[in-house]
């Protein structure tokens, strides 16, 4: 057997509308580490108990992981009435970029500010 390098780089983007962790991993191993050390600095029970969405990606050879930080479960809009209630109730898809609205009204109603204003609420860390 010939031993195996494993590595690991983490990412942490803050300049987009939302805030996100990437990790890159060459192993499963090192994949989960690194997902259990960026848990570890947020409050919770345990790793299952942590407001983040997550999506992963297996390609090229290297395991992707994508870390959603989150403070909240939905957005105020969510519970508005109206005219200013939107149903939406971001998911791991929506966090990636493609937002899920199940209303016809609401997708012809919602704009760019709607969803900044969104991800600002959820989001965990401050967006500039």
């Amino acid at each position: 057997k010939s031993a195996r390098k494993c590595s690991k780089q983490l990412y942490y983007a803050s300049d987009s509308i939302r805030s996100l962790f990437l990790v890159e991993a060459s192993d499963e191993q090192s994949a989960l580490r690194a997902f259990q050390e960026i848990t570890a600095f947020f409050p919770s029970k345990d790793t299952a108990d942590v407001m983040m969405n997550i999506l992963s990606i297996y390609d090229e050879n290297k395991f992707r992981l994508l870390l959603f930080p989150r403070k909240t479960h939905r957005p105020s809009c969510y519970f508005s009435e109206g005219r200013k209630q939107l149903l939406v109730s971001p998911g791991a898809v929506d966090m990636g970029g493609l937002i899920i609205l199940p209303r016809q009204d609401d997708f012809e109603k919602v704009t760019s500010d709607d969803l900044l204003c969104i991800f600002r609420e959820i989001c965990l860390f401050p967006l500039s």
